[in-house]
């Protein structure tokens, strides 16, 4: 699955990193 796939399910609250791990992005102005 791609980042941006990855980014895209997670919504604000997130996304999965390489390793599979949820990484927060609630620090970042994205929406």
């Amino acid at each position: 699955m791609t980042d941006a796939a990855n980014k895209a399910l997670a919504g604000q609250c997130g996304y999965w990193d390489a390793k599979g791990r949820l990484v927060a992005t609630v620090t970042r102005a994205q929406g």
